[in-house]
């Protein structure tokens, strides 16, 4: 038995990883929420003064949101031994 495969069983047994995967998938949860918020204040305030350099940074959230998109979905389902 090859000696990765002894470690991913032993984590998976641990239940370590269920909780580590529960754990990032909250993580990113909290970050597409905080960058929801910053993409309104930033794109606002942009807007609102005529700041490039703001409209860029909300537009830049936008961006971090759709890929919360593709990498939580992955998170969420994982089962297959990595």
């Amino acid at each position: 038995m090859e000696l990765n495969s002894i470690i991913h069983q032993h984590y998976e047994r641990s239940g370590k990883r269920k909780k580590n995967l529960k754990t990032a998938k909250k993580i990113q949860e909290y970050n597409v929420g905080y960058d929801i918020i910053e993409v309104g204040v930033s794109l606002f305030a942009g807007f609102t003064s005529g700041s490039s350099a703001l409209i860029g940074w909300g537009l830049d959230s936008v961006v971090e949101v759709g890929y919360f998109g593709v990498t939580v979905p992955p998170i969420s389902v994982q089962t297959v031994p990595l």
